[in-house]
């Protein structure tokens, strides 16, 4: 799965004016998105530009002062009660993703901190969400950052794996089921080493019987 062009090339005018608004208008800009849109049943709106920033910010993103501000209206989005929370809740994965993309970039999301930043919403949802499509669009978001974990995802397996892993094989969601063993042959198939292989044998073996007999 690859990062998105605009943060693969980042390019420089854009990147260069969002960290200037940012640094200047960040806080009070935030401030009116929330007041004017989050706080005003346009959550959806909101939590999308919330993702377009995230993509222009890039790597910088990690460093910005707006990022704890940001963060904060994502959980809200994530934790909605809203009518339309469905709509919400999937606005606010596919911003997500956006999130992940900007991490990955040098490598950050196999920081621990930001790592474990990224699965709660995603562990929460495999674990307590029951509208499917809020569900697959949570399932997408984590299988991006599987991805974005690169060579580095064995290190990382027992955190971002395999708990969700086993979930989304176990999912009532033929879409999440298809999509957990979509991901297994991916990982297989690009795994370079026997380690990798043998461990995604055991846990095919393990899960095999819930998985065939459902």
């Amino acid at each position: 799965m690859a990062i998105p062009k605009l943060i693969e090339k980042e390019y420089a005018k854009r990147i260069q004016a969002a960290k200037a608004f940012m640094k200047d208008f960040g806080t009070e800009f935030l401030e009116i998105l929330a007041e004017r849109f989050l706080n005003d049943n346009n959550e959806v709106y909101a939590i999308t530009v919330w993702g377009a920033l995230v993509t222009l910010l890039g790597k910088d993103l990690r460093k910005s002062s707006a990022l704890s501000s940001m963060l904060k209206m994502a959980e809200k989005c994530f934790n909605s009660t809203s009518p339309t929370k469905t709509n919400i809740k999937v606005a606010a994965f596919q911003a997500w993703t956006r999130l992940i993309y900007s991490f990955a970039i040098d490598g950050h999301i196999r920081d621990e901190k930001i790592l474990k930043l990224i699965l709660v919403p995603l562990t929460d949802c495999f674990l307590n969400e029951k509208n499917n499509r809020v569900r697959v669009t949570c399932a997408s978001s984590w299988v991006s950052l599987i991805y974005a974990l690169g060579s580095k995802l064995p290190k990382h397996a027992n955190q971002a794996l395999f708990p969700q892993l086993r979930l989304a094989i176990e999912d009532d969601s033929e879409n999440i089921r298809d999509l957990a063993l979509k991901l297994i042959v991916a990982l297989i198939s690009n795994s370079g080493g026997q380690c990798m292989v043998l461990t995604f044998a055991i846990v095919i073996f393990k899960l095999q019987k819930n998985y065939l007999f459902r």
